[in-house]
């Protein structure tokens, strides 16, 4: 176990230049949920499927482990080749559990687009 309670505190002969509480110069892993499908942290990209002009669609990302729970918070963007500002875009999360996000999608463009939403989910 390791606990670190603060920042380090100047004593006699010493002089702190940065007061960093843990300073890693390396590849560092922090199993508690900092990478793709941590417990605390996930990251997701998945393809919105063709969505026709004007329409809208469900997209779901499932965890590949569930999270505790459903108190998470999730916050998702949508990438898209087309260079008008009619796109694809993101609605709102439609619903959220431990396992599983669903975001509703909307195609403003005059034709079928498909693209990538990315979502990165933090455990509260």
């Amino acid at each position: 176990t390791l606990a670190i309670s603060g920042a380090p505190i100047a004593s006699t002969n010493a002089t702190i230049t940065r007061s960093y509480a843990l300073w890693s110069q390396g590849l560092t892993r922090l199993d508690a949920g900092v990478y793709n499908d941590g417990g605390g942290l996930k990251h997701a990209r998945v393809t919105t499927g063709s969505v026709s002009a004007g329409s809208t669609a469900l997209v779901t990302i499932t965890w590949g482990t569930a999270f505790a729970d459903a108190n998470y918070t999730v916050s998702a963007s949508v990438v898209e080749a087309t260079t008008s500002s009619l796109s694809i875009s993101i609605v709102h999360v439609e619903s959220q559990t431990a396992s599983a996000v669903t975001i509703r999608v909307i195609n403003n463009a005059v034709g079928s687009l498909t693209g990538t939403v990315n979502c990165i989910a933090i455990h509260d």
